[in-house]
């Protein structure tokens, strides 16, 4: 098929999708998967016009599924192209996302301009102690994963021991981003009680041993 033929495939395929779009014939999950290429080609391009870097592909998807949700907003019977606005969007919201990230850098350097400079930075016997510390702590971590909810753990393997963005974890559980934001917060907030009660524990064993 030569390219003339292709992309009038491509632009009746997009006129059909609009036309379920408007009918409500299309479910989220196909609306999503018809845009989420254009939106995310954008959502690179914007960032990197404001950062001039490659940007991180979490941050690309979160900035793709924030801009799918405005994009839902919209009233499709006044849309003319399904995949240009949500192009659209998506490049502004990623210019957004771009500039908060120029400001966090800009903070980062703040802050580590009041740090003293050491020069030839050795390895002593702290950090040793401080790298079995974090292995407790890991296992500490894994320890209290048994307490939160199913919801909570999947959440937490999927998007933070696993490579899924929330973004993606939000569409497969059917939630909004800022619900599933919000889940994965109590959920990382409880693991770190249920971690803080385990060193107390065992800091207050150690000290009955001596």
């Amino acid at each position: 098929m030569d390219d003339s033929k292709v992309m009038e495939q491509v632009g009746s395929d997009y006129e059909e999708l609009l036309g379920a779009w408007r009918r409500g014939c299309v479910d989220r999950a196909a609306l999503f998967a018809a845009v989420r290429g254009a939106m995310r080609h954008k959502a690179r391009r914007g960032i990197r016009s404001i950062t001039s870097d490659e940007p991180d592909p979490h941050v690309v998807e979160d900035v793709v599924y924030e801009a799918f949700v405005e994009l839902e907003r919209h009233d499709p019977s006044i849309v003319t192209s399904v995949v240009g606005l949500a192009a659209v969007i998506a490049y502004r919201r990623a210019q957004d996302a771009g500039r908060k990230i120029i400001r966090e850098r800009e903070g980062m350097r703040d802050m580590l301009a009041t740090f003293p400079v050491v020069a030839d930075p050795q390895y002593h016997e702290d950090d040793v102690r401080a790298a079995a510390e974090d292995e407790i702590h890991t296992r500490y971590a894994l320890e209290c994963m048994r307490n939160l909810t199913a919801e909570q753990r999947d959440v937490v393997r999927a998007t933070i021991i696993g490579n899924e963005t929330l973004s993606d974890w939000a569409l497969r559980a059917g939630k909004t981003h800022q619900v599933a934001s919000r889940q994965r917060q109590r959920a990382i907030a409880a693991l770190r009680r249920c971690v803080k009660s385990k060193e107390s524990r065992d800091h207050e064993g150690g000290n009955h041993d001596q």
